[in-house]
């Protein structure tokens, strides 16, 4: 794995770029999104939480990417990835959360 050896392989990072970027824009979304979904003043507060942190960790690994960080982008990656996770754990339970890579 490029990212893992510590290898430059900048279309791959200009790629984690990209779609970062992308992810942060629809975390942006998501609160508007959902905005008439019935759910509990704690709950949508949560919600929110969630999205906000979601999209400031994937402009910092878009940043990180556009910056060739090889060393940071995979933690900045878990991150993103136990955000996701959390999200839908904490509102509706483990049913929805997203399974990792056992290797990684």
């Amino acid at each position: 794995d490029d990212l893992a050896t510590g290898r430059q392989d900048n279309g791959r990072i200009q790629k984690v770029a990209v779609a970062a970027s992308a992810l942060a824009a629809d975390a942006q979304m998501i609160p508007r999104t959902y905005k008439n979904m019935d759910m509990s003043e704690e709950s949508r507060r949560v919600f929110d939480h969630f999205s906000a942190q979601l999209r400031e960790q994937c402009r910092e690994l878009e940043s990180m990417a556009r910056k060739n960080d090889t060393t940071k982008i995979k933690g900045q990656l878990d991150r993103v990835i136990s955000t996701c996770n959390a999200c839908p754990a904490k509102l509706r339970g483990p049913r929805m959360a997203l399974l990792r890579d056992a290797a990684s």
